[in-house]
């Protein structure tokens, strides 16, 4: 295989992942709370990091293992994960909203329960108030993607 055909493969493998990773709902509450361009400078960083803290371990193994001994590595790995996910599955509520359960689980392990919410409001606005509700935010959000 190619190097690119490789980096395709891990951009595509890891984009799927993390498509419903409660990362991303940590980004859109935290955007929330602070300046957007921040929280996705951090973010940003963070992946980078967590991407090439990732490709030097994957490195290092692939140096000091075989390459069969790798493969069956990786092939308990995914049969582990994939047991994992069968048992989530199996134990979901049917009624239940995943999007939903995973703000929830956001909101308790960011604290964001106690905390008020704050954004700098825009230039454009100027009221002189730091302070925002949840629903100013929300019709923010809305005056700017409309």
């Amino acid at each position: 295989h190619g190097d690119l055909e490789v980096f395709f493969r891990s951009v595509a493998l890891v984009g799927v992942a993390e498509l419903f990773d409660k990362t991303w709902f940590m980004g859109l509450i935290l955007a929330l709370r602070y300046s957007a361009r921040l929280v996705f400078v951090g973010s940003f960083a963070a992946l980078f990091l967590h991407c090439f803290l990732a490709a030097a371990l994957g490195l290092a193994f692939a140096r000091f293992l075989p390459g069969p001994c790798l493969r069956y590595l990786t092939a308990g790995l995914f049969l582990c994960f994939a047991a994992l996910y069968a048992k989530d599955w199996y134990m979901a509520d049917p009624e239940s909203d995943a999007i939903e359960a995973g703000k929830e689980e956001v909101g308790e392990e960011c604290n964001f329960d106690t905390e008020p919410l704050k954004q700098p409001l825009s230039q454009e606005r100027g009221d002189g108030d730091d302070t925002v509700s949840t629903n100013d935010t929300e019709d923010r959000l809305d005056d700017d993607f409309a």
